[in-house]
């Protein structure tokens, strides 16, 4: 059905028993299925879904009682995907326009670039959680197809032990390890170095198809803080230790794609700076990182 013209001003008309015509209501374009319904009085034409939202519902309905008092009420439920914007676009809106939004929740495991004179203490892989657009800000051109924006978000990038090391600190303030054996028998060892991060990504979206989406994006982080998370057990004793002031690096750059189906994707990203300034600690670069994102275009 390519157009529904919902008239239910008529509908309200027969169940008050009245004779003039009233004026349109609603109209809605490309509706999938459209079921009217009646019962003692009660009237409701319900639409289900749009050929570009399946999830897309609307119904108005029309109730007299017992005593001639007529009630209309509408309900819409427009699609909520997981880019949650807060003005949704128009699919058919031709004109250029500026919206805000909100979108671009993932989680992601990587590998990262070890020293060779670490890789018996420290892991290769690495992982990270975030959202990339907490709020960004878009314009949209050629049809609500293609989208640039500017946001700003958070991500939390976790880097951890072999066992039985930990992450520690020496006195002059450089990331180093300690052996945890030498402290006797341990259990439930957890060892991470927890780098926290203001993100800002410049955002390229195409939409390809109805719901394929593919994104390339540039972000700039602000390494704001940064500190290590140790939790063990000896003996009987449980310990957890936060060590923080460490010389993180704190602006750096990394490169982002996106290909997503609907609000579900997969995305990569590449880091290849240095978590740490120069000899504050050890040598870990070239961070790729695979993983889920909740996209939204």
């Amino acid at each position: 059905m390519k157009k529904t013209i919902i008239a239910m001003a008529a509908l309200t008309i027969m169940s008050a028993g009245a004779t003039e015509v009233g004026d349109t209501v609603k109209v809605i374009n490309n509706a999938k299925q459209v079921v009217i319904t009646e019962r003692r009085g009660d009237i409701r034409m319900r639409v289900n879904g749009l050929q570009d939202d399946d999830d897309y519902n609307y119904e108005y309905r029309v109730k007299q009682d017992r005593d001639g008092t007529v009630t209309a009420t509408e309900t819409e439920n427009k699609h909520v995907s997981f880019g949650y914007p807060f003005k949704r676009c128009d699919p058919d809106q031709t004109e250029s326009h500026f919206e805000a939004f909100l979108s671009d929740v993932y989680v992601g495991w990587g590998r990262t670039n070890v020293a060779p004179g670490d890789r018996d203490y420290i892991r290769n892989h690495s992982y990270e959680a975030g959202i990339l657009n907490l709020l960004g800000v878009g314009y949209n051109f050629n049809r609500n197809r293609s989208r640039l924006s500017l946001g700003v978000g958070f991500n939390w990038a976790f880097y951890c032990m072999k066992s039985p090391y930990i992450w520690a600190r020496n006195d002059e303030g450089q990331v180093v390890h300690d052996d945890l054996s030498t402290l006797g028998e341990y259990s439930k060892r957890h060892s991470n170095l927890v780098v926290r991060s203001l993100q800002f990504p410049l955002m390229f979206n195409q939409r390809i198809a109805q719901h394929i989406n593919l994104a390339l994006a540039g972000v700039m982080n602000w390494n704001y803080y940064a500190n290590l998370e140790n939790r063990y057990r000896i003996d009987k004793t449980s310990y957890k230790l936060t060590t923080n002031g460490l010389h993180q690096r704190k602006v750096s750059f990394d490169v982002m794609a996106i290909a997503s189906f609907k609000s579900l994707g997969v995305y990569f990203r590449y880091s290849p700076q240095s978590v740490f300034k120069g000899d504050w600690g050890p040598e870990l670069k070239n961070r790729w990182t695979l993983g889920l994102i909740l996209h939204g275009f």
